[in-house]
C-alpha cells in the first residue's frame, strides 16, 4: 500500500549554486554524498542531485513509500508513463523539525500529462495503487485535473494542452505547505527571496503566494490552510 512520497528527486547542473539558492528558501539541509544534498520536511524530502549533462534544474523522479516494500529503493518497471519512479518501505531521513522558514511539508507535486485516462490506470488501483481522490474539469484552470492522494501528499496531474502535447509526461512544479504564510514570506524576504503578493488559492480556505526566485527555476508555490 502506498502511504506517501519518500522523496522528490531534483537534478541540477550546479549543485553548489543550487544549495545556495535552496538554503535561503529552506534553511539547513543534509549533505548526503558528494553529488547530492537532502532537504527533510515533515512528510517527505527533496534530494538535489548533480547532473552535469543538463542545462537547467528539473524534477526527475519520485520515490513512493510502500509499506509492502523493503528498506532499499526499488525501481518500478516498466516506467509508469515513462517516468522515473521508485518505491521504498520507510523514510531514509527522519524529520528533525520544520525548516526555519516555517515551510512544513510538500502539499502537492504537479505532473503534466497528455493522457489522463492512462494515468488513472497507471497511478491508480490497477497498478501503483494510489487513491484517486478527485477527477474534475475546470475550463478556467486549463481543463481536466486528477488528484491522487497518498497520506498527506497529493500528486496533481494536469492535462497538457500545449501545442507540444505529444511529448512525454513530466513533473512540472511543487507546492509547499507553511503554517503562517505571512511570517514565512517575511522571513524569506529578509534573505532576498522574491515572492508574489498573497492571494486566495484555488482550493477553498487556502492562501497562496508564488515563489519567484531561489526556486531553481521550478514553478513553486507556498500554501497555507486557513
Amino acid at each position: 500500500m502506498i502511504t506517501g512520497i519518500e522523496r522528490i528527486l531534483v537534478e541540477v547542473p550546479d549543485l553548489k549554486k543550487a544549495k545556495l539558492e535552496y538554503k535561503a528558501f529552506f534553511g539547513d539541509m543534509i549533505s548526503h554524498d558528494q553529488s547530492s544534498s537532502i532537504i527533510v520536511l515533515n512528510n517527505s524530502a527533496i534530494e538535489l542531485r548533480h547532473n552535469p549533462f543538463i542545462k537547467k534544474a528539473k524534477i526527475n523522479g519520485i520515490t513512493l513509500l510502500d509499506e509492502n516494500n523493503s528498506s532499499k529503493p526499488k525501481k518500478i518497471l516498466p516506467k509508469p508513463r515513462g517516468l522515473n519512479i521508485s518505491s521504498i518501505g520507510k523514510r531514509v531521513f527522519s524529520n528533525a523539525g520544520a525548516p526555519s522558514n516555517k515551510i512544513l511539508s510538500i502539499d502537492h507535486l504537479v505532473l503534466l500529462s497528455n493522457d489522463l485516462d492512462d494515468c488513472i490506470e497507471e497511478f491508480g488501483t490497477h497498478r501503483l495503487g494510489i487513491r484517486l481522490a478527485l477527477d474534475k474539469t475546470e475550463p478556467k484552470w486549463g481543463g481536466r485535473m486528477l488528484f491522487f492522494r497518498a497520506g498527506k501528499f497529493t500528486l496533481e496531474i494536469i492535462q497538457n494542452n500545449s501545442s507540444d502535447s505529444q511529448r512525454k509526461d513530466h513533473f512540472w512544479g511543487i507546492a509547499y505547505l507553511c503554517s503562517d504564510i505571512e511570517l514565512t514570506i517575511e522571513n524569506l524576504q529578509k534573505k532576498d527571496v522574491v515572492l508574489s503578493s498573497i492571494r486566495k488559492g484555488r482550493k477553498k480556505g487556502t492562501l497562496v503566494a508564488t515563489v519567484k526566485s531561489h526556486n531553481l527555476g521550478l514553478p513553486t508555490l507556498l500554501i497555507q490552510n486557513k
